[in-house]
């Protein structure tokens, strides 16, 4: 069985049922990691005509003057910190 073929809640399972307190630790740092390249594989995502994000009428959107500012990917949106930038902000 590979773990990368589930979901969080098969890996919560385990670390829940497991005995073995090395293998919990494991299981545990594996979920950590695993939401951390998710986090950002997702920010790093385009945002133009992306199939994922839609405006108007279902469609991807491309705005010329955003992307020639360097707008390109979800990354774009959020501040340094990590935090998503309000529209005031943006």
């Amino acid at each position: 069985m590979q773990i990368t073929y589930f979901g969080y809640a098969v890996m919560s399972k385990l670390i829940n049922t497991c005995k073995n307190d090395f293998w919990i630790y494991v299981f545990s740092a594996f979920l950590e990691l695993r939401k951390c390249i998710e986090t950002i594989s997702n920010i790093l995502n385009p945002v133009w005509f992306n199939e994922s994000i839609f405006i108007y009428y279902n469609k991807s959107v491309f705005y010329r003057q955003w992307f020639e500012k360097g707008i390109c990917h979800i990354l774009d949106f959020y501040k340094g910190t990590g935090e998503s930038m309000c529209y005031e902000e943006f």
